[in-house]
């Protein structure tokens, strides 16, 4: 089993437990779910695509920093509709997400890739 599939069904588990619990379990909350769901593997697609490519070029450092900024303006935008609409899976999954990419550098030091 790869890293990705436990990570994803952790979510997963995350994602279905928090909607169980915290909503009245309507269609909208379960399809949110999915969407928080859907939205994480977004992220270890991209965290991967990120880990394999070389160092960055001139110029290209300071995309990187607005493509943070974005993200994260992104993210608490959403962040704050789910809350004020009252949907808590993909308040959840706003914070798995944002979690992800610390997450996965811990990982990568602690398990560095194998070099065949």
């Amino acid at each position: 089993m790869k890293t990705w599939h436990v990570e994803g069904a952790v979510v997963a588990a995350i994602l279905a437990l928090s909607t169980y619990l915290l909503t009245p379990c309507r269609t909208e909350d379960w399809l949110a779910a999915a969407a928080g769901q859907m939205d994480f593997h977004y992220m270890i697609v991209a965290t991967r695509l990120d880990e394999d490519r070389p160092l960055p070029k001139d110029g290209e450092e300071a995309s990187l920093l607005w493509l943070t900024r974005y993200l994260l303006l992104k993210e608490g935008l959403w962040a704050s509709a789910f809350l004020c609409a009252g949907l808590y899976p993909p308040l959840i999954a706003v914070g798995v997400f944002l979690l992800y990419a610390p997450w996965r550098k811990f990982w990568v030091k602690v398990h560095p890739k194998k070099v065949l």
